[in-house]
Order: structure tokens, then C-alpha cells, then sequence
């Protein structure tokens, strides 16, 4: 039997049996052997096969579990402080802090709607129902905008917020969806500002030959080797430079989001980090929106 799996290398499984054929009436030895050789490979491939789908779909079901018993705590955690300080504001007796507690609802709020959003989208992924609406895009308000909207909700005075635009006015235009692009750059941009105790964090683009490059870098405390072959799985969150204790809130969906999202956008999300000295994310779209095909005119 030949135990290399890889059909690169040549080689085959194969099923060999010898039998012996008797002894001779004359010098009684053996009158020879019968061998039988039969090609197993596929069917051993196949077994491989499935035992790594069995191995794949029982991992899949261990992290479903494992999510849905932590998004029964994130969406509990907010709801429970909507429920409590809505009940507050009705009472006389907190009248004086009631500015404080419909902020605290106004988060809290923030934080289901992102968290539903999340299981929306991630279910739509699944199903192959997610919808891409490609439209010319003026990059520099887009980005501007997302700046903007990032700097008033940034409560951390100790990182600075910057965006870097690559093109001038005119020349920002970029086919693609622009409520998809917008929502990959909110989650890197929340993920940096997150994970960013002091220093900086700075997003933008600039041209490269394949079209327009985008990134989003941060001073933050950066993800380790081994979290590096899972950021941008399903289910998954970094636990940074903390050790086993989660010390942040979220679905874990946004990074596998983000992937998927990019892909239908036509490119592809890669990440460069060391830990504790932050991180930057990047990913490339074309530039020009497709000529149309000679059926298509």
C-alpha cells in the first residue's frame, strides 16, 4: 500500500493481497502465490473527504453554539439598560439625570440595532441573498462624511482620527456600492478605534495600478500570529494583548462581514499586524465601472 495521499506525488493507494497457491507433490514447496491488486485511491480520498466535512460541520455547529450563547448576552446586556433607565425616566425622583439616562438608552440602542444588523446580514451571506447595487461613487464626500461621523462618536481624546483622500475632486469616482463600501470602512474604523488606547487611527485610499487602494490603519495593541488565521472567520474575535478575557462587546461577525463583502465588491481584504503594535487593513477595488459586452449594447 502506498500511503501517500497526493495525486501531485504519483503515487496511489492500493488494496494488495497474496495468497499462496499450495505446496508442489514433489519437493513440497510452495507452488507460487496469487496476488490480487484492486485501486482504492478514490475511495480512500473520498473517506478523507468526509471525515473532513464531518470534522468541518461539527466545528461549525461547536461555534454556532458558542455564538449564539454570546449574542444571548450582547443583546441582553443593552436591552436590560434600555428596559432599566426607560423605567428611571418616569420617576420623579431622577429627574435631574434624566439628559444621562436617555443617552445611556441612545447607546444602548446603537449597540442592539448594529448587533441585529450583524445577524441580518450574516444570515443574508449565508443564503446567498446579500444584494450588491453598484452606483459612481464621489469618494472624497463619501470618506469626509465617514470621518466626520467617527470623530463625533470618538470618546477617546487620545487617539486622533485622520483620513487620507489619494485623488483630487473629479477624479474620485469609483463604480461600486457605496452603502457596502461605507459599511466595511464604519466596522474597520470602529474595530481600530476600539482596540486603540492611544495614537492614532487613519483610513483612506490612493491609486494603484489594479485600481483604488484602501486602508485602515491603527496604533492599537495588534493581533498575534495565531489570531491572525482566524480574524476574519465566522464567529471569531481577537482577544488582542487581555489573554482569554474578553474585554470588548460585539457580535464577531463584523470582520467576516467585511470579507464577504469586499469579494462581491470585487476585491479582497488582507490584514498586516504585530501585537502590540497595531494594525492596518487593506483591500483594493477596480477602479472603472465594466464596458459592456456586445449582447449587453
Amino acid at each position: 500500500v502506498y500511503p501517500a495521499m497526493g495525486e501531485e506525488t504519483g503515487k496511489k493507494w492500493l488494496d494488495i493481497q497474496i495468497t499462496p497457491l499450495g505446496f508442489s507433490r514433489e519437493d513440497k514447496e510452495l507452488a507460487g502465490y496469487l496476488v490480487q491488486v484492486q485501486d482504492i485511491h478514490n475511495q480512500k480520498l473520498l473517506k478523507s473527504q468526509m471525515i473532513q466535512a464531518k470534522d468541518r460541520a461539527e466545528e461549525s455547529d461547536r461555534m454556532k453554539s458558542a455564538f449564539l450563547a454570546n449574542m444571548s448576552h450582547e443583546i441582553r446586556t443593552p436591552l436590560n439598560a434600555i428596559l432599566g433607565f426607560s423605567n428611571l425616566l418616569g420617576s420623579d425622583e431622577f429627574s435631574d439625570k434624566r439628559d444621562q439616562y436617555i443617552k445611556i438608552i441612545r447607546d444602548n440602542s446603537s449597540q442592539l440595532l448594529a448587533i441585529i444588523s450583524d445577524i441580518l446580514d450574516f444570515s443574508k451571506i449565508e443564503d446567498g441573498q446579500i444584494e450588491i447595487l453598484k452606483e459612481t461613487v464621489h469618494l472624497n464626500e463619501l470618506l469626509t462624511n465617514i470621518l466626520e461621523q467617527h470623530k463625533k462618536n470618538n470618546k477617546n481624546r487620545n487617539v486622533s482620527l485622520s483620513c487620507y483622500l489619494g485623488l483630487p475632486e473629479g477624479d474620485d469616482k469609483l463604480y461600486t456600492d457605496p452603502i457596502r463600501l461605507k459599511q466595511v470602512l464604519d466596522n474597520l474604523i470602529g474595530n481600530a478605534l476600539k482596540f486603540t488606547k492611544k495614537g492614532f487611527v487613519r483610513f483612506g485610499y490612493e491609486p494603484v495600478p489594479r485600481g483604488l487602494y484602501f486602508f485602515v490603519e491603527d496604533t492599537g495593541m495588534g493581533i498575534s500570529p495565531e489570531e491572525k488565521t482566524m480574524i476574519f472567520d465566522r464567529f471569531q474575535q481577537g482577544k488582542g494583548l487581555q489573554g482569554t478575557k474578553k474585554l470588548f462587546s460585539g457580535s464577531g461577525l463584523g470582520l467576516s462581514i467585511s470579507k464577504a463583502l469586499i469579494k462581491l465588491l470585487g476585491g479582497e481584504i488582507r490584514m498586516d499586524s504585530e501585537l502590540g503594535k497595531g494594525a492596518v487593513f487593506y483591500f483594493i477595488l477596480p477602479k472603472r465601472k465594466p464596458r459592456k459586452t456586445a449582447a449587453e449594447k
